[in-house]
């Protein structure tokens, strides 16, 4: 009693007592002991209940691997989609809506009645080249306003990139605070991810501004 545990268990044989300070002990017939000894081992024995824990792992790791497969492909996705990037997702949009209406321009008008081919030439050419409701002035002007709606996508992108390398080449180290019992404002686990936020926007303003050659040609591709 003395080497016991506070926590024991003793065998006789009439069963299994299973003492615990501060509680009532509970007892298990021997055969009963038995009965649950030989099943423990019949079920240990079998490959499902013996392997579960490995497959269960196993099964968690595979998901775990695919869903972060899944995630990095979907991030390669995301940096040459455009229309995942909010600087290009309202110029590409008004931009194809502008190539819409251009597709919906009519070049041919054919008249009510028969006419003679000359005729028929002098009604389209009035049709195309009149100087207020003509089909080239409304053509030029679509694509005026696509080109126009590039520049300023243009300027835009390169004036983010600009500013966020500006800001990145002047940024400066925060100042070490003294030991005199001043709080720091930020921790250091703040200051390291507001970083590591900076860093990556900034990267994303780069690639946003390399993509600009591929954008317009996409748009030259849709007219």
């Amino acid at each position: 009693k003395e080497r016991a545990d506070q926590e024991h268990f003793t065998i006789t044989t009439s069963g299994v007592v299973h003492f615990r300070p501060g509680q009532l002990s509970d007892f298990t017939p021997l055969a009963e002991w038995m009965q649950q000894f030989l099943m423990y081992r019949v079920l240990s024995s079998m490959a499902l209940f013996r392997l579960h824990p490995k497959r269960k792992l196993l099964a968690q790791w595979r998901q775990s691997a695919r869903y972060s497969a899944y995630c990095r492909h979907r991030q390669q996705i995301a940096r040459r989609c455009f229309l995942a990037k909010p600087s290009f997702v309202t110029p590409l949009l008004k931009a194809k809506s502008l190539v819409q209406e251009v597709g919906q321009v009519r070049l041919l008008h054919f008249p009510d009645r028969c006419c003679q081919l000359q005729d028929f030439a002098d009604a389209q050419r009035n049709v195309l080249l009149h100087p207020v409701e003509g089909m080239q002035r409304n053509l030029e002007a679509k694509h005026d306003a696509i080109i126009q709606l590039l520049e300023h996508l243009a300027a835009s992108v390169e004036r983010t990139a600009d500013s966020r390398q500006a800001s990145r080449g002047t940024s400066r180290p925060p100042p070490v605070p003294s030991t005199m019992g001043r709080s720091r404002s930020k921790s250091m686990g703040q200051e390291k991810l507001e970083a590591r936020e900076n860093a990556r926007r900034n990267q994303v303003a780069q690639q946003d501004k390399v993509m600009l050659g591929d954008c317009i040609r996409l748009v030259d591709c849709m007219l």
